[in-house]
């Protein structure tokens, strides 16, 4: 027994020996399975263990922090290193529950504090290193340490809510500043929040702006204004330069479709669906609704038109008029020209001006003596001319302009007039005084209704055709030295001439490319430089003409881009844009010309077109139909946009650009007729595959229709995605501008004219540009936990900074700070115009469970809560914003 006792105390002694050698990765003083060694602050215990006062790691004898009852009247608390339980602590309460002492409402809270089920609460919910702060105290600093403190007078502001807005700015501003209180005021406003507008004004890029008139559409407002939905008033149309803010789109790769097509109607047993003449567009049946209106023949009766009236939403027949044969190529002129409230009708029979009742007054030609005629007219011949409505003394009665007789508008008495003129006048306020001048036969007259004569203020038979079918516009298309003053633009014989207005001065004329007598002109802005061009349609060219490009081509010219236009070398190059074969040699450009490309027009060579700036970006497109196929050019480049078969003989007559149905849709409207398609238009179908590649389908694919027969009727075109600039549904004579008639057909004394304003003519009103959209942006989101629990406060600032306004009930998203799981969703309920901002204020009750933890939270502005933005926004990067580390603290 002696040699295994001695054996046993070896083997112990070598396992001592072995655990005191163990490697360096354990200190020697550790703890092994045998028991405790010594430890220090280098060295500590492992977890779960605690070093004691003798330097030897000891398995803790309870959780630090952890509280038991003693007796059911006292309370013992772990201490923090495990150690064991403190001494004893009565309870004020005389109460022991689970571990903590409860209050009673006599005792057991500490100030400010209340019992609730035994719990103290902080009445304030504010606590301060564990203490709570009365009702008019908040958390702050003194000295350095945290300490309750009085309350801000005003309320609190910054990133972290800490910030007091007293004295002058007493409120805190959307961005986080404190601002001055616009209470019984105007809105906030000022570029850093610092001033508060005028009561009724509305802060707009940090500008306060005064609201102007009244309005349900965009054509109630003045130019530079556009109409807000939110206030139903006229705002300064006035942005940041740099600011651009759109959806996108390529204009290039879209064609229209066609919102309805008229095809003939059938009066006394016959087909009449040829028209070759403007139609023209207002509200003739009382309704408060457009109409579209024309003259529709059939072949080889061309001096018995019909008059026609569709509905603008159907584009069927509503009314038709065959009491007098009326002139098949005349224009017509829609306008309330007896003052009654409503639209009558000016047309031209067997070359004289007649007026046809308004619809409402006359529905049944039928049925009344004379036809549903207000009067007609023996002594005004104009052939196939364009009667004109204006109210020429401004003194409130619309007169009849043919020619250059002035007939009134109720009786169709001649007022004053000569038997020359040309038949396609243009009228002018030249000196801006209200009463209205007539450009014809080479001078200018201005019609002296008291005194009955017509008295010369210019002429210059000289320089200036005088013959009758003359075309013209006038506007501000020469600059320079004469900018703001106003000039004629004259064609016929196959030339152009620019005329000073106002003097009747010959300042350039030249040759129009390509041939031809040349058609009504057209003004605006083409390419985008601020400054007027004009365009013209001739024989075998469509010309924009520049006077910042007159000079050289091989030089360059202040003003004048020239796009670089490739002669037709048949198949795509066609196709696309082919430049006129007369100024081939330097790329479709010239002296005086931004651009010339070809047409076809070989009939008439007097075809006019129309303008509009579709896009909104400044530069206009010109609208144009020549023998075979309607076509928008590029105003900068001549590039067609898009083309659409649709033949024409061709006479004066031009597409219009024109709200047709009045749901807020700018629309085409063009006119075809096809009785001599098989002289116009059949064989360069059949000989130019290049430039008609539908008649030419490869691999023996259907050839349409039109190909062969061509097209006939009005049609009205719109586009799918409407993102056409917005117009208005009026469009009433030939020598259209905008400001003499009103949007109901009132006829406009003293009207502005338009290179005042607008510089435009035969273009229409452009409105708000539907691809202008809001920018929703989130620019600022702080949390405050301080009345928490229950709830966090959250103060979002929300801002458009987009051209366009953001509706009211924009919902605002809040989502965990993953984004994973939805909270809570909110609105704003106003709108937010362009340049605004707004403050959503809100609260979120936190969940026990998120108690004393650190929390984050996604605000997502335009967010529904299911990942939808109900509202259209140019740039989605900006309309969120992420909240961190946002604590919910409880005292335990």
């Amino acid at each position: 027994m002696a040699r295994w006792y001695v054996w046993r105390v070896l083997l112990v002694g070598a396992a001592l020996v072995w655990t005191l050698g163990c490697s360096d990765d354990v200190a020697p003083s550790q703890c092994t399975g045998e028991g405790c060694v010594s430890c220090d602050e280098d060295t500590p215990c492992e977890e779960g263990s605690y070093c004691d006062s003798d330097g030897r790691c000891q398995e803790q004898l309870c959780e630090p922090g952890e509280s038991q009852c003693i007796g059911g009247d006292s309370v013992q608390v772990c201490d923090a290193e495990g150690a064991g339980f403190s001494e004893t602590t009565a309870c004020a309460s005389g109460q022991c529950q689970v571990g903590r002492c409860l209050c009673t409402e006599e005792a057991g809270c500490a100030d400010g504090e209340r019992c609730i089920a035994g719990r103290c609460s902080c009445l304030s919910a504010t606590y301060c290193d564990g203490t709570c702060c009365g009702e008019d105290e908040v958390c702050g600093e003194v000295d350095g340490a945290p300490a309750c403190v009085p309350a801000c007078a005003g309320e609190y502001c910054g990133d972290r809510a800490d910030v007091c807005c007293e004295g002058d700015t007493p409120v805190c501003g959307p961005r986080g500043e404190c601002a001055p209180s616009c209470e019984g005021q105007g809105e906030l406003c000022g570029e850093n929040f610092e001033t508060c507008c005028p009561q009724g004004d509305v802060c707009v890029f940090g500008e306060c702006r005064t609201p102007g008139a009244s309005c349900d559409f965009f054509s109630e407002c003045d130019f530079g204004e556009y109409c807000d939905p939110a206030l139903g008033r006229c705002m300064p149309d006035d942005f940041p330069e740099d600011l651009v803010c759109e959806l996108e789109y390529d204009f290039d790769d879209f064609e229209p479709d066609v919102l309805w097509r008229w095809e003939g109607v059938e009066v006394g047993g016959q087909l009449h669906a040829n028209v070759m003449m403007t139609p023209m567009v207002a509200d003739v049946t009382g309704d408060g609704l457009p109409n579209t209106v024309f003259t529709a023949y059939r072949p080889n009766a061309t001096t018995s038109a019909v008059l026609v009236v569709l509905d603008g939403e159907t584009g069927e027949t509503i009314y038709t008029n065959s009491t007098h044969g009326l002139e098949f190529g005349a224009q017509i002129a829609l306008g309330d020209v007896d003052g009654d409230g409503r639209n009558e009708i000016a047309v031209t029979e067997s070359g004289r001006v007649s007026m046809v009742d308004d619809l409402q007054s006359c529905p049944d030609p039928s049925a009344d003596e004379n036809g549903c005629y207000l009067w007609r007219q023996s002594e005004a011949g104009i052939a196939q001319g364009s009667p004109l409505l204006y109210d020429v003394d401004g003194d409130g009665a619309a007169e009849v302009i043919a020619r250059l007789r002035v007939l009134d508008g109720a009786t169709g008495a001649v007022l004053v007039g000569r038997s020359d003129g040309y038949i396609y006048p243009t009228v002018i306020d030249v000196d801006g005084d209200g009463q209205l001048e007539i450009l014809g036969s080479g001078c200018l007259w201005r019609p002296n209704l008291d005194a009955g004569t017509m008295d010369e203020v210019w002429c210059n038979t000289a320089q200036i055709p005088t013959g009758q079918d003359m075309y013209s516009a006038m506007g501000d298309v020469v600059g320079g030295d004469r900018a703001g003053l106003p000039e004629f633009v004259i064609t016929g014989n196959g030339s152009v001439y620019v005329v000073a207005a106002e003097s009747g001065e010959l300042l350039r004329q030249s040759s129009l490319p390509g041939g031809g007598n040349g058609g009504g002109p057209i003004v605006a802005d083409f390419d985008g430089d601020g400054s007027g061009e004009f365009g013209i349609a001739g024989s075998g060219c469509y010309t924009v003409f520049d006077t910042d490009c007159i000079g050289s081509v091989d030089e360059d010219q202040p003003g004048c881009t020239r796009p670089e236009i490739a002669p037709c070398t048949r198949g795509e190059d066609c196709f696309e844009v082919e430049a006129c074969p007369t100024l081939a040699s330097s790329g479709g450009t010239g002296d005086g010309v931004l651009w010339s490309v070809y047409i076809q027009d070989l009939s008439s060579s007097r075809t006019g077109s129309s303008v509009f700036d579709f896009q909104g970006d400044g530069r206009n497109e010109v609208v144009y139909n020549d023998e075979c196929l309607l076509m928008v050019f590029d105003g900068s480049t001549g590039s067609p946009q898009f083309r659409f078969p649709n033949t024409n003989r061709t006479s004066s007559e031009y597409p219009i650009i024109v709200d047709v149905n009045g749901d807020s849709r700018t629309n085409i409207v063009v006119s075809g007729n096809n009785d001599q398609f098989n002289r116009d238009c059949r064989d360069p179908i059949n000989a130019r595959p290049d430039r008609y590649p539908e008649c030419h389908p490869e691999g023996g694919g259907e050839r349409p229709a039109w190909c062969d027969a061509g097209t006939a009727g009005v049609v009205a075109l719109q586009d799918p995605e409407d993102r056409w600039v917005r117009t208005r549904s009026v469009w009433n004579h030939f020598a259209y501008h905008i400001d003499n008639v009103e949007d109901d057909g009132a006829i406009v004394s003293s009207p502005e004219m338009p290179w005042t304003t607008h510089n435009t003519f035969r273009a229409n009103r452009q409105g708000e540009v539907p691809l202008n959209a809001p920018d929703v942006a989130v620019t600022r989101a702080v949390a405050d936990a301080r009345g928490c629990p229950p709830a966090i406060t959250f103060s979002v600032t929300i801002e458009n900074l987009g051209r366009s306004a953001v509706p009211s009930g924009l919902p605002v998203a809040i989502y965990n700070g993953a984004g994973t799981r939805l909270i809570q969703v909110e609105t704003v309920n106003r709108v937010i115009s362009p340049g605004g901002t707004v403050q959503l204020v809100f609260e979120y009750e936190a969940r026990e469970v998120e108690y004393n933890r650190n929390l984050d939270f996604l605000i997502v502005a335009n967010d529904d809560g299911t990942g939808e933005a109900p509202v259209r926004d140019c740039n989605a990067d900006n309309a969120s914003a992420l909240v961190e580390d946002v604590m919910c603290t409880i005292v335990q």
